[in-house]
């Protein structure tokens, strides 16, 4: 028996994004990975919903967005410019627990490099890796309800 990509890709979510992706499917709408974002749970998402529109954000600042899967605005992209080799240490703070709010970093070719998933235990984690100089892209997501989120990245040339 041969299996589907939709079901193949069904049987790899997350309990709360499989939910999200199950009534999607069926209602006919194509099934997501939590990499891939349904447009539905976007619809309403500024520029920033697709690696395309990412908004840069400066090393070494704090910065606070929001997404929402009650407002349709599951998905921000964020992307920063690492000037040389060095240790970028990221530090993100989802404030609502029951988003389930998650965070992924991609280099410019779309390898992930690190990732960061709100376990309901903490809301401030950090994640560092060294990084050659080039972009570097964030991806932040909801898997429930909603929630303001805070992210600095800090670099420390080698």
């Amino acid at each position: 028996m041969q299996t589907s990509n939709a079901s193949r890709r069904l049987s790899s979510l997350s309990a709360p994004a499989f939910g999200f992706a199950l009534a999607g499917w069926l209602m006919g709408s194509v099934a997501c990975t939590p990499y891939e974002v349904d447009a539905d749970l976007d619809s309403r998402s500024g520029i920033d919903k697709t690696r395309e529109g990412a908004q840069e954000i400066s090393l070494n600042a704090t910065i606070v967005d929001n997404v929402d899967l009650r407002r349709f605005d599951k998905t921000d992209w964020k992307y920063f410019t690492v000037p040389s080799a060095g240790v970028i240490d990221i530090v993100v703070s989802f404030d609502n627990p029951r988003a389930l709010g998650e965070m992924v970093v991609t280099d410019e070719v779309g390898q992930i490099v690190s990732t960061f998933q709100d376990e309901k235990k903490r809301l401030l984690d950090r994640v560092s890796f060294k990084a050659e100089s080039g972009l570097y892209y964030l991806q932040f997501w909801a898997n429930a309800e909603g929630s303001d989120y805070s992210v600095q990245v800090n670099f420390s040339a080698l």
